[in-house]
């Protein structure tokens, strides 16, 4: 199955092979033929290569998923800390309470101090 432009060519290039008579000119022609075909090759290659690359929703899906992941990462860190406080509410609340005591006598210490205790 020839294509058109490749039965226009065969036409255009049949009077330049007749006269080409000698192996020489023939190998050198069937090289020269070769050659073209490959770089028809490498342009087709080429073109799909340039089309996968212009497809960038998969690298922009792809980024997305990585920043949800990255967040839902995070906020599961989050979330364990809140549970682990909740459990050691005891712990915390001795915590504050200490550090309350601790402001109040600081504060205490301070007016004793100006002389006014």
């Amino acid at each position: 199955r020839e294509t058109w432009e490749a039965r226009r060519q065969a036409a255009i290039l049949r009077p330049f092979i007749a006269r080409w008579r000698t192996p020489l000119l023939a190998q050198t022609f069937s090289k020269w033929r070769a050659e073209l075909l490959e770089r028809k090759r490498v342009v087709k290659t080429e073109a799909v290569i340039l089309g996968r690359m212009l497809h960038r929703w998969v690298s922009t899906a792809w980024g997305t998923w990585l920043t949800l992941h990255r967040e839902r990462r995070r906020v599961r860190r989050v979330l364990t800390k809140v549970v682990e406080r909740l459990w050691h509410r005891g712990v915390s609340a001795a915590w504050g309470t200490w550090y309350a005591n601790h402001v109040e006598l600081r504060g205490m210490r301070q007016v004793e101090r100006r002389g006014g205790g």
